[in-house]
């Protein structure tokens, strides 16, 4: 019976010293099955961030797209609205021009018939220029073509029409501002009527006035300002800024400096 019950004792030690061997093994088990399911979340996060960075990618892709496709569809806009602007303006100068011309021959016919030239002037600081013609041959005699311009001792500054970077002069003597018919392309024709019906030059000779344009001015400070000028026939791009736009804008000229404040 002592026998007994010392090999009793002793199993018992015996399942009690393998008791924590078998949960030591449950434990380590218990590890790598949550391992495994972190390494399966991390797996299907990491696919999940993959499938939003390529969705992501699409939508900027078309995004981008649809935005090209709506600038160029803008720029043929714009391209059309400029076309279609200078042929307005295209056909608008000729009609002034026609209309000139039919009032120069009925003032003609006027004059033939004893009748009297009523109509003001505007004195303007343009001079008669002699621009030396192309000689057909050496026996040929040259061709001076005569043509309108400019005193070239006025104060000129560069302003920016439609793009473009022309001259403009300052007129202090000229009471009305004055521009060329090829100034006509870059203004609006305005529906008033010409401060006066002739400009005259320097030496007594009168340009006809065709009309009254609006043009918009950049100056060099990137400021943008409006100008209405009489533009006059026999003078192609000259533009003459004179008293009255000075006037208007109250406007201070330095001539020691070659600057002009308003």
């Amino acid at each position: 019976m002592a026998m007994q019950a010392v090999n009793a004792d002793d199993e018992c030690v015996v399942t009690d010293a393998e008791l924590p061997t078998r949960d030591a093994g449950s434990s380590s088990g218990g590890d790598d099955a949550r391992s495994g399911v972190e390494r399966v979340s991390d797996d299907i996060e990491q696919t999940r961030l993959a499938r939003r960075k390529a969705a992501k990618t699409l939508r900027v892709k078309a995004l981008l797209v649809k935005r090209r496709r709506a600038e160029r569809g803008t720029d043929e806009v714009w391209h059309l609205a400029e076309v279609a602007m200078k042929e307005a303006r295209r056909r608008v100068a000729a009609e002034a021009v026609a209309e000139l011309d039919a009032k120069r021959q009925n003032r003609r016919h006027g004059e033939d018939g004893g009748g009297v030239r009523q109509a003001g002037a505007a004195r303007v600081s343009l001079v008669k220029h002699q621009r030396g013609g192309d000689q057909v041959s050496r026996g040929a005699e040259r061709t001076d073509v005569e043509y309108m311009g400019a005193d070239d001792s006025l104060p000129t500054a560069s302003m920016e029409v439609n793009g473009v970077q022309r001259r403009v002069k300052l007129d202090s003597c000229a009471r009305y501002t004055i521009a060329g018919t090829d100034w006509m392309a870059h203004g609006d024709k305005v529906d008033v009527t010409a401060p006066v019906d002739y400009g005259e030059g320097i030496g007594g000779f009168l340009l006809d006035v065709v009309g009254v344009w609006r043009f918009k001015l950049r100056t060099g400070f990137n400021e943008c300002i409006e100008v209405e000028a009489s533009v006059v026939s026999g003078c192609s791009d000259e533009f003459l800024l004179g008293v009255d736009f000075m006037r208007a804008r109250g406007d201070i000229m330095n001539f020691d400096r070659n600057e002009m404040r308003y």
